[in-house]
């Protein structure tokens, strides 16, 4: 197990390197335009091939690799990271992660989902009431201009900003 790690982590330093050598620059970046090219590039590609990276998508799986990154740049160290998880077949507990990953997600959402109703449910609830609030002002003949007590000072106090902004359009 121990010889494995270190060959690992030996794997990743010579990729790393050769990262750094074909991107022919001094940064410590990889675009997707970088990759693209490299993946022409017949040492890449049997480099890769020897330590169980086999690219059949290339977009894919940099996009995998890359993660979120921004800009379709990546740092060099997070792709030969992400590239060095991409070896081999995924085992029982890297599907059981992503699932639980996954499960993770779909409750949060769900739970941003419930409050997102709810507080949306809040909004309308103020604004139907705001609006049988000018229904009845008007079959009463009155308007906000003429009533001092819903002078622009009053008014928003007692229905908010938003709603005077509204009401002066």
């Amino acid at each position: 197990m121990l010889v494995q790690r270190r060959k690992a982590r030996q794997d990743a330093a010579e990729f790393r390197h050769l990262c750094h050598v074909l991107s022919g620059s001094q940064k410590d970046t990889i675009t997707w335009e970088d990759f693209e090219r490299q993946m022409h590039n017949e040492v890449m590609v049997a480099y890769m091939a020897a330590i169980g990276l086999e690219v059949h998508d290339v977009e894919l799986f940099f996009k995998i690799v890359a993660g979120a990154a921004e800009h379709g740049e990546v740092s060099i160290d997070r792709f030969v990271e992400g590239c060095m998880q991409m070896r081999g077949a995924a085992t029982g507990i890297d599907m059981q992660r992503e699932l639980f990953e996954l499960h993770m997600l779909h409750k949060d959402v769900k739970r941003f989902e419930t409050q997102s109703n709810l507080k949306l449910s809040h909004c309308i609830r103020h604004i139907e009431d705001i609006a049988a609030h000018l229904i009845l002002m008007h079959q009463n003949g009155h308007s906000l201009a003429a009533d001092p007590a819903m002078s622009t000072d009053a008014s928003q106090t007692a229905l908010g900003p938003a709603a005077t902004a509204a009401l002066s359009l």
